[in-house]
């Protein structure tokens, strides 16, 4: 093995004697520029070390934050909301701007596919219920069992408890189950939540959970830490150190140090780049896909395992544009789909099109349906669970003719619901530079008894102990994986281990 890895690195080598745009390499190269990467960046930038590259598979800076225009809004293909306030670098960074805003959830609509009459405050308190039964087990239950387990064992417990004597309600109360576990899959990102753990390791900030950006987008972090944002002025020279649609297919770094660049970077088009140091920040999604082929010599089998077990799934937003607001113009609106059972089984043969297994089919994955705010005609789909990526493979015009079928079932009978002008979406899972949205701990991971997004954040070494491969990004953070402003931390810690070194 070593002397198929010295093989490669002569190689490499002799790729930068010929490479001119190679000659003055620089001493850290980061890999990805989401908030990570840039914030590793201007860490060690504000620190003096200001020779580094930051190669970007993407045309864009940014990674999972995606602000973007849509019909003349700003809408979020990526992060949306700021989570909690207490020990939050986003919001720390942020609110001093007064550019963010918590706001009250709005009110959900619990909408039932049932021509059948349904007391909508049953759902609200089948809701509660359902939430009280999920945040006992966040807070008190020390065990691998899985979310999907757990919810069905305890909530079918509550459901025959309170309704076994009303067969309405306690049919009704077994069809909410169905729609509230997949329901769940929108805040942790798994396929299924048979497969996402209780969290052991997660840490809640405190404060508000839903908090918003009163302009710009979320990318108004990205500004605010290049420094772009309150005062262009005194930005940091960070975007020209940039370089995007850089994919790295080869990562070759050596475990003995001789005084000489350590890292080999070889980009998809040819480039090669050398460096003393690599903070790599791509998704556990890109690692689980390429790191066999990725990194010579091979990740050491304890960092696979933590990438292997380790959850990784995605959501789907879905921004929708209609020609006038059918909907109530009062307020926000926050519709939620339940479906009877006798509707379930009636889809399949209503609109048999698209993905379906097992009597499923993808439209049970639209969970929901918000307004962007009061007067805006843009309202937004979410699906989560397991025909995500089936989804994301749907022509929009099918995708359109799913959206239809469900409002024109649940929502038909009280407002004229017009067909969209145009939709908008991310493929965050079949893109290769991400393969989902965020990280998340899984039965697997729980059960290693030790956390393993810090495995999965522990540097590679030469054999005198320099850290030379450093690991940064959301899904290395033990404490508030899954976000942004985990990610951010992430960048931190790495830049300051390369700091510490130079002091």
């Amino acid at each position: 093995m070593q002397k198929r890895v010295n093989l490669y690195i002569t190689f490499i080598l002799l790729r930068i004697l010929i490479n001119v745009t190679c000659e003055n390499s620089p001493s850290v190269i980061i890999v990805g520029a989401g908030p990570s990467g840039i914030a590793a960046a201007t860490k060690l930038y504000e620190n003096g070390i200001t020779n580094f590259t930051i190669l970007e598979a993407e045309n864009r800076i940014g990674g999972r934050i995606y602000s973007t225009k849509f019909e003349d809004e700003i809408v979020e293909l990526g992060a949306e909301l700021c989570h909690g306030m207490k020990d939050n670098i986003v919001y720390k960074l942020a609110n001093v701007y007064n550019i963010l805003q918590p706001i009250e959830e709005s009110k959900m609509n619990f909408c039932y596919s049932s021509q059948e009459n349904v007391d909508e405050t049953f759902f609200y308190e089948l809701f509660d219920l359902f939430n009280d039964v999920y945040d006992y087990g966040f807070n008190n239950v020390n065990d691998t069992i899985s979310v999907g387990e757990y919810l069905t064992n305890r909530c079918n417990e509550a459901i025959t408890i309170n309704y076994k004597n009303d067969k309405q309600k306690l049919k009704q109360a077994t069809e909410f189950l169905d729609f509230y576990i997949t329901f769940l899959t929108l805040y942790s990102s798994p396929f299924s939540l048979f497969d996402l753990s209780l969290p052991l390791y997660y840490q809640k900030c405190e404060g508000s959970y839903i908090i918003i950006w009163k302009h710009g987008g979320y990318k108004m972090i990205l500004d605010i830490l290049m420094k772009r944002y309150p005062d262009p002025k005194k930005q940091l020279p960070i975007e020209e150190k940039i370089l995007l649609n850089k994919e790295v297919n080869k990562i070759a770094w050596k475990k003995t140090s001789n005084n000489s660049k350590n890292i080999f970077i070889e980009t998809s088009d040819g480039f090669v780049f050398a460096a003393d140091y690599l903070i790599f920040t791509p998704s556990l999604g890109v690692l689980k896909n390429t790191h066999r082929n990725l990194f010579v010599p091979h990740l050491p089998e304890n960092k696979v395992n933590a990438i292997n077990k380790l959850g990784f799934g995605a959501v789907s937003k879905i921004f929708i544009h209609f020609p006038e607001r059918w909907w109530p113009t009062t307020d926000s609106v926050n519709f939620q789909f339940v479906w009877s059972q006798e509707d379930k089984e009636l889809m399949m043969r209503e609109f048999p099109f698209g993905p379906s297994k097992s009597e499923r089919t993808w439209l049970l994955n639209v969970l929901s349906l918000e307004s962007m705010h009061e007067k805006s005609n843009i309202v937004t789909a979410w699906c989560g669970g397991e025909f995500v990526p089936e989804i994301e493979k749907l022509t929009d015009h099918l995708v359109i003719d799913g959206l239809m079928y469900i409002l024109n079932k649940f929502l038909g009978d009280k407002y004229n619901i017009t067909r969209p002008y145009a939709i908008l979406r991310n493929n965050w899972y079949e893109n290769p530079h991400f393969r989902g949205t965020y990280s998340y701990e899984s039965v697997e991971s729980r059960k290693e008894g030790t956390s393993q997004e810090s495995v999965l954040a522990e540097p590679l070494k030469t054999s005198d102990g320099q850290d030379v491969v450093l690991f940064a990004g959301e899904a290395t953070n033990p404490i508030h994986y899954s976000t942004v402003h985990g990610a951010i931390e992430t960048g931190f810690r790495e830049a300051q281990r390369i700091i510490d070194t130079r002091q």
